[in-house]
């Protein structure tokens, strides 16, 4: 039983497989980039005409793609960067411009020898592991239990290793949200006490809309010193890879993995191929392996002719698990797709990992940073992805927030809804929260309280 144990984590944190989760987690034009950077280093790669015109400027070839399906690219070519920022619900601070010559994994990667000899020796596969997992902002949004079942360690020792990675530079990498981010670097700054805390917790809402003086009230401070409270809050970076390469030598765009096209309830997904440059060996090269199977050249370019063959696996195996993800996510949230519901109905990471029989990591590391193109617009996909909220009527966030934003229309400006009343009306309609739930969800969705809400009489 503990060889097979030991020969289990030996599978999960072989070389192919990590590779594999690799390839299937980029983003298309970090795959590109990573597929340019394969090329340069394997003399034997072939690149076809596709390549050399995108080498020399020619984006055409990349949007023929979207432009059969909407006549138009705007939506399909957005910097990252600029959309990781606007997405931001704090604003915290402005991204910047790159100033560091390396990628942002590079850059964290090579500090891990200053903590990995002060832990053991397994710690450092298990650093690398959540430093690749990492997304295009440097957060950290796998559950924690999922990315232990996958290196094969505790939830403890993952845990261990994500608070070792949380100590290197840039302060901030490896949160798990805003908040965290912000926490961790307030831990670092003479500003670290319960007020700064609290507004990091509480607060941030207001501190986008630059409502001091509520916040200073809240808390019971002067305004002079919330003002300079919040002030430090905006200066921290809420986006740890600001500043540094998203990939070797090439910009980050958002580019669609998949369009899809619903034609009466049949759902058709059209996969971006011409996205990527073809990975195929030189016949010369091959020819030389025949003639010189025995020495050290052969040895050689056959090594390297394997790891084409393993490429262009892990290439039609993303292919074939994004098909097979967004075929089924989408089928699911069809009524959504054709306006029939005004969000998409909860489905949970777990639920599709147990129709498609995947591991719910390949599910979590599958729907990151991947987009269609459906009706005009490029979309994520993780969009359609969010678990169910409460008891009761299958409601997920969004459809959450659009009955608390009818609730809020319809109820007396003069007498406005507590949030236990809230609560009980969010009952009738057979979503069952708690009142403490309704609180936080009130926030998160920026809904000032009964007593700010309140309409004085004329």
């Amino acid at each position: 039983m503990l060889q097979s144990q030991i020969h289990c984590q030996q599978q999960i944190l072989s070389a192919e497989m990590r590779q594999s989760l690799k390839i299937l987690q980029l983003p298309m034009a970090g795959l590109q980039a990573e597929l340019i950077q394969f090329a340069e280093e394997n003399p034997m790669v072939d690149l076809d005409q596709f390549y050399k015109d995108w080498q020399n400027g020619d984006s055409n070839s990349l949007m023929t793609f979207c432009e059969d399906f909407s006549g138009s690219i705007f939506e399909t070519v957005i910097p990252s960067r600029q959309a990781a920022n606007e997405n931001d619900s704090a604003q915290i601070a402005d991204g910047g411009s790159i100033q560091h010559q390396e990628t942002f994994s590079e850059y964290v990667k090579e500090q891990l020898p200053q903590i990995l000899k002060y832990l053991p020796f397994r710690y450092a596969t298990w650093c690398e592991y959540i430093i690749d997992s990492l997304d295009h902002r440097g957060y950290l949004d796998e559950p924690l239990d999922l990315l232990a079942s996958f290196m094969g360690s505790s939830v403890e020792e993952a845990t261990q290793a994500l608070y070792a990675v949380q100590s290197l530079d840039p302060t901030g990498v490896g949160a798990r949200s805003l908040e965290e981010c912000l926490i961790l670097q307030l831990v670092h700054s003479p500003y670290f006490n319960k007020y700064t805390l609290n507004i990091i917790q509480d607060y941030l809402p207001l501190l986008a809309k630059g409502n001091i003086e509520k916040i200073s009230k809240d808390l019971k401070i002067p305004f002079a010193e919330a003002q300079r409270y919040c002030q430090v809050i905006q200066a921290f970076n809420p986006i740890p890879s600001n500043g540094f390469l998203q990939s070797r030598d090439l910009p980050v765009y958002i580019i669609p993995d998949a369009a899809v096209e619903i034609q009466g309830q049949e759902i058709t997904v059209f996969y971006n191929q011409r996205a990527l440059p073809k990975i195929a060996p030189l016949p010369e090269y091959l020819a030389i392996i025949e003639q010189q199977k025995t020495t050290k050249l052969g040895a050689y370019l056959k090594d390297q002719n394997h790891r084409i063959i393993r490429m262009q696996q892990d290439l039609e195996r993303r292919e074939s698990t994004l098909i097979k993800m967004i075929r089924f996510i989408l089928d699911r949230q069809k009524e959504y797709l054709l306006g029939q519901v005004p969000a998409p109905v909860p489905l949970s990471v777990q639920e599709i990992a147990q129709e498609l029989h995947f591991h719910q990591s390949t599910i979590s590391r599958g729907i990151q940073d991947k987009y269609i193109f459906f009706s005009g617009h490029t979309v994520p996909l993780r969009e359609f992805v969010s678990g169910k909220v409460g008891n009761g009527a299958p409601v997920n966030k969004r459809m959450l927030k659009i009955c608390f934003d009818r609730i809020i229309d319809a109820e007396d400006k003069l007498h406005p809804l507590s949030d236990e009343s809230l609560r009980r009306v969010l009952s009738s309609m057979d979503i069952e929260v708690s009142r403490r739930t309704v609180t936080e969800y009130r926030k998160e969705f920026d809904i000032p309280s009964a007593a700010y809400r309140k309409r004085k009489e004329r």
